[in-house]
């Protein structure tokens, strides 16, 4: 005796597998389209109406194969959220900033006030994970007069630096040029996008390989690979004139769709 499926059938393929392994059969019929008319017909392959045998092996292969598939789109759903959870807690740090910069806003917005009108920088709090996941910002640019930097710093770098131009640190500037002191990089690449007031800067760094890359408006910018160092990198920025402000974004949402950096 043999169980007929059809489309017809609302129920999921786990019923249906359930349902028809306590009839006792091994053998199960799908029904596309059309009926046999014949009750002994042999099962029909492709083309228009007919039937494909489908023994309980398969239907618990398939039930298995969904099943996993469903943990497998929460088991990156989990990881993508532990991978930002750090990232909800960070600020501009307040103990490792330059004098001339006033952050308030929840600690996430920097405005230069110097009156020497000379870079000043300011830094996270929190590092990047330097074992697992992605350590990624956004920064938007809220009043340029000239020049701005955003990147990656060591916690060595003291902030009456400029980014780029210290040991170990990297910096997308809004002249289109990344400014990095890396062991495998030059010292100035030129001709990226160019930034300004209004615009949303992004950075980030992967610890499995500890490649940095850039965004700029939601984009991933096209860069030479670039890898840090070893040392803990901290999100910084530099401003260079008076007035300069930036509104810094440690996740967890962000312009850039940092799914499209997950490598699975």
């Amino acid at each position: 005796m043999s169980v007929r499926l059809t489309r017809s059938h609302s129920a999921s393929v786990y019923d249906r597998f359930r349902r028809a392994s306590q009839t006792g059969t091994r053998a199960h019929v799908i029904d596309f389209d059309e009926p046999s008319t014949s009750a002994g017909a042999n099962p029909v392959r492709g083309g228009g109406g007919g039937h494909f045998p489908i023994d309980d092996a398969m239907w618990l292969s398939m039930f298995r194969r969904l099943n996993n598939l469903s943990r497998t789109v929460e088991a990156i759903k989990i990881c993508l959220q532990s991978v930002l959870t750090n990232q909800q807690l960070n600020n501009w740090d307040l103990d490792n900033c330059n004098e001339g910069i006033y952050v308030y806003d929840y600690l996430l917005l920097a405005e230069h006030l110097s009156k020497n009108n000379y870079f000043v920088s300011v830094r996270s709090v929190m590092p990047a994970n330097n074992c697992f996941g992605l350590f990624y910002f956004e920064i938007t640019v809220l009043q340029m007069k000239s020049d701005l930097g955003v990147g990656l710093a060591p916690n060595t770098m003291q902030m009456h630096e400029l980014i780029g131009h210290f040991e170990s640190s990297i910096a997308l500037w809004s002249d289109g040029s990344i400014h990095c002191k890396l062991p495998h990089a030059a010292d100035v690449l030129d001709g990226f996008a160019q930034f300004g007031a209004g615009d949303v800067v992004g950075c980030g760094i992967d610890a499995s390989n500890r490649g940095v890359f850039f965004t700029l408006n939601g984009h991933k910018i096209s860069t030479q690979f670039l890898q840090a160092d070893s040392f803990h990198m901290y999100a910084c920025c530099t401003l260079v004139d008076m007035n300069d402000a930036v509104q810094a974004n440690f996740g967890p949402d962000f312009l850039f769709n940092i799914v499209d950096m997950v490598p699975f």
